[in-house]
């Protein structure tokens, strides 16, 4: 019922997000407790010193009557490894070319009354120096500005 709608895209990533169903809270787990199919056996995360994208995570709908900006702002102790980025549909894109418009920092997308967008992530980790224990996010706050 809210003036912007978010959920799981469903398809093979399905796996990583997590909708609660009551707040309208999404989580995007890559953490080692997930239990993903198409991981390997006790997988731990992302690989340090890679580029890591997921694609398609979830989706950003406009349900409200009126034009929107919509980006995210991130917090945690590493944000600058991981940007999103938004498509219009959910075909396959270039892991590399970072196809979509980046939402998150400066960026953000357009979306007028009944449009969605997919979101999906890219972390690169790569000269970061980062350890197999630390963490490169912990929470994403999307706005949304009419």
């Amino acid at each position: 019922d809210a003036y912007l709608g978010l959920s799981g895209a469903g398809g093979a990533n399905s796996e990583y997000v997590t909708d609660d169903g009551s707040t309208g809270t999404l989580s995007i787990d890559l953490d080692p407790g997930q239990n993903n199919s198409n991981a390997q056996p006790n997988g731990d995360g992302v690989n340090p010193n890679a580029l890591t994208e997921v694609d398609y995570l979830f989706t950003i709908a406009n349900q409200g009557t009126q034009e929107v900006d919509v980006s995210l702002t991130k917090a945690g102790a590493n944000t600058s490894l991981i940007e999103f980025y938004a498509t219009s549909g959910n075909s396959a894109s270039d892991p590399y070319g970072r196809a979509g418009t980046q939402i998150d920092g400066s960026g953000s997308v357009t979306l007028s009354p009944g449009d969605t967008v997919y979101v999906s992530l890219q972390i690169d980790t790569r000269g970061s120096g980062l350890s197999d224990s630390d963490e490169i996010i912990n929470n994403v706050t999307i706005n949304a500005i009419a």
